[in-house]
């Protein structure tokens, strides 16, 4: 292993101990944890040494090497109370062993009706949030079975268009690594590793926007105070970093059949590690497409405060199809059904084209 390849690994590794070591806290934009696709997230989330699609851009930058044309890809999440989580991304190679992606992952909280202490019934005004990230990524193969990628990201949210806003600017960096471990042949079908470090980057805190500007009338008596604006400071809190590191394997892989488990280990600053658990199996037609289903479980392990669950999540399931024409993969389709033990199921749909 040359020395690049161990100050990668060891960087990633050692920042995650320190920068995700103060356990449970306060961070912002928890959207950014929230997992993208439907075959990841059908997998439980163990899809860190997996992701393989522009997805990557989001879970592990370095697996934009396992693109071989431009692809893209669009996810549509309906989620609570009419929010909605919409993710695009594109990821194409730029020569035999350098990639390129970039994508907008965004939470839409849905209309939401202003209420007022003078208009508590409402005021008749409606406003939109949101939060959004823009992430452009590099990747690079060095050999074969090693790659390294990064992203920098912008991060947005907005309680109201024009009104009040912040934002952060963040770094994903991330490894894959293919072994020869527990394969009889090659290193395509051995066991895979992949670490990543998300959303190491600046504090977030609401900054810009006329709604930060509120009346000071410290005196009602004297002076003209009333006309007075003061300026709203607020927090500054730190985003939801997290560690992955994971491992995957095909015990069965043939011409017409593959079948892959994976597991993730989670590191986070803002809750205690985790642990998730995925599998796939997919049925191949040789050179006209696959059928796949997946199934997983998320945060095992992960503390709760109701003593009736181990984790907020429940199991998730899946299933997706990969369409070939002239031997060359087209269109894939992808579907999850996601389940929570004290919040409502979700389902995520996700379309991939090969252009």
């Amino acid at each position: 292993m040359t020395g690049f390849k161990k100050i990668s690994i060891l960087f990633i590794a050692s920042i995650s101990i320190i920068l995700c070591s103060n356990g449970n806290g306060t961070t912002a934009l928890n959207f950014l944890e929230i997992d993208v696709g439907s075959r990841a997230t059908s997998m439980g989330g163990a899809y860190v040494s997996l992701c393989n699609d522009p997805s990557a851009i989001f879970w592990n930058p370095s697996g934009l090497t396992s693109i071989n044309n431009r692809e893209v890809l669009f996810m549509y999440q309906p989620y609570w109370d009419d929010t909605n989580l919409i993710f695009a991304g594109i990821a194409s190679p730029i020569d035999n062993s350098s990639y390129f992606g970039a994508g907008i992952f965004m939470l839409n909280w849905g209309d939401i009706f202003e209420t007022t202490l003078d208009w508590q019934d409402g005021s008749g005004i409606i406003f939109t949030p949101n939060e959004y990230s823009l992430s452009l990524s590099y990747a690079r193969k060095f050999v074969d079975w090693f790659s390294f990628g990064s992203s920098i990201k912008y991060i947005s949210s907005n309680l109201d268009v024009g009104q009040i806003s912040g934002s952060a600017i963040a770094m994903d960096l991330g490894v894959m690594i293919q072994t020869d471990f527990f394969s009889s042949t090659d290193r395509k079908e051995g066991l895979r590793i992949g670490m990543a470090i998300s959303n190491y980057g600046t504090q977030f805190k609401y900054d810009s926007g006329i709604g930060l500007l509120v009346s000071n009338d410290i005196s009602t008596d004297n002076g003209n105070w009333s006309e007075l604006l003061a300026d709203v400071h607020t927090q500054e809190d730190e985003l939801p970093l997290n560690f992955r590191i994971g491992c995957s394997l095909s015990p069965i892989n043939t011409i017409h059949q593959k079948l892959i488990l994976a597991m993730d280990a989670i590191h986070p600053n803002n809750n205690s590690e985790s642990i998730n658990l995925g599998m796939e199996y997919t049925y191949i037609i040789p050179g006209k497409g696959s059928f796949h289903i997946n199934s997983g479980f998320k945060g095992l392990f992960m503390s709760n405060p109701d003593p009736q669950f181990n984790t907020d999540y429940g199991p998730t399931i899946g299933c997706g199809m990969k369409l070939w024409k002239n031997n060359t993969p087209y269109i894939s389709i992808d579907y999850c059904y996601r389940t929570f033990w004290t919040m409502p199921n979700v389902n995520v749909f996700t379309i991939g084209l090969y252009l």
